[in-house]
């Protein structure tokens, strides 16, 4: 995919805030002569004063089917409002795209940003943009699960050719309460080159839901403004809401406004029962958390299991087992391969397919 070229694009105008979008101070106009263009560069999206952080998740629903989610629903304190920016080209009176920004600082104590890209559903230039700015940030979520999913996929992959795709993976959204359309863009043909991991969520109304999404996806809690805690992540991955009431949460520990390790992470899990650290290497336990005996029950299996992968085979991502009571689970770090997330789930309570996402995430954010 050509970089994003953002000598295309002009005149950074500030404009009237419309009067329906409260919370916004300026809304701001790029312009440009392509016919076809990419995306601009992302750090033009953000104020000047406002510089965007290191880490930045771009979200886009390209098909309109998750209204709940929304940057406007984010608690956002009165010194980081949400910054809305329009892309037309010259002389036309259309918008292309338009794009919702909460700045730096605005998701989670360490420098999360978004941006919510919006475009018109089967627009082939949005398409265009909406992917080449994903392509620029660190993280990417595509919200889909619509009954256009095959024409979304086929044309994602006439535009991204395997050897071009230098974005992150995508994460590909899909509605929990109708599991066929998950299932669907698992089996999808997606360009070599562009790995999707699907994420089953249930839509929810709540106005945090969109801080809920951001915080499965970041690892972290998108901070207040006014000091309230923000709501746990229960419009739930792969569960019901009945169901996450009913499991016994017996680690799940949020710390507002402070990054989340990986163990406290990885027992965000509905119905976790203990996660340990272990170095594969010279067997030590390095952290955990829960009842001893259980701790010591889950890293002896954890470590005959992984050692009887034999040696000189395909590198594994993860091992899963049950026991009469449990599931267990075996990730080995991103970064660091020798040392393992292993985690302990209540089999009446608890819930696999979020389980696997909540260590996915965990693993990331260990050291």
């Amino acid at each position: 995919m050509p970089a994003s070229t953002s000598s295309s694009w002009t005149g950074l105008n500030s404009i009237q805030p419309d009067d329906d979008l409260p919370g916004f101070t300026v809304t701001r106009e790029l312009r440009t002569r392509s016919a076809t263009p990419n995306a601009p560069r992302l750090d033009t999206l953000f104020a000047r004063d406002n510089a965007p952080p290191a880490q930045v998740l771009v979200v886009w629903d390209p098909g309109h089917h998750w209204p709940q989610f929304s940057l406007t629903h984010l608690a956002l304190p009165p010194t980081q409002p949400l910054q809305r920016v329009l892309l037309r080209q010259e002389n036309a009176s259309e918008v292309m795209a338009e794009f919702f920004v909460a700045g730096s600082g605005a998701i989670g104590p360490s420098g999360w940003a978004c941006v919510q890209v919006v475009t018109q559903p089967g627009d082939p230039l949005g398409l265009r943009i909406g992917l080449s700015l994903m392509e620029q940030a660190p993280r990417a979520v595509l919200l889909a699960g619509g009954p256009a999913d095959k024409d979304l996929v086929r044309r994602i992959g006439e535009f991204v050719r395997s050897s071009q795709w230098e974005g992150p993976p995508l994460i590909v959204v899909a509605p929990a309460d109708k599991p066929s359309r998950a299932e669907r863009l698992r089996k999808a043909t997606w360009p070599r080159g562009l790995r999707a991991h699907v994420l089953e969520l249930f839509p929810h109304p709540a106005p945090d839901w969109s801080a809920d999404l951001l915080r499965l996806v970041c690892g972290e809690a998108p901070s207040p403004a006014d000091g309230r805690h923000t709501a746990a992540a229960v419009p739930v991955v792969g569960t019901s809401p009945q169901t996450t009431s009913a499991a016994p949460q017996l680690l799940a520990s949020l710390r507002q406004r402070q990054p989340l390790c990986a163990l406290d992470l990885a027992c965000e899990a509905p119905g976790a029962l203990a996660c340990a650290l272990w170095d594969s290497h010279d067997g030590k336990l390095l952290d955990s958390r829960g009842e001893p005996e259980r701790i010591n029950e889950l890293s002896g299996q954890g470590s005959r299991f992984w050692s009887a992968r034999g040696e000189g085979q395909e590198p594994v991502e993860a091992l899963c087992w049950s026991t009469g009571k449990q599931h267990l689970l075996c990730m080995p770090l991103l970064h660091n391969p020798d040392r393992l997330l292993l985690l302990s789930i209540d089999r009446e309570f608890g819930d696999l397919s979020q389980a696997r996402w909540q260590l996915a995430v965990a693993r990331q954010h260990a050291g």
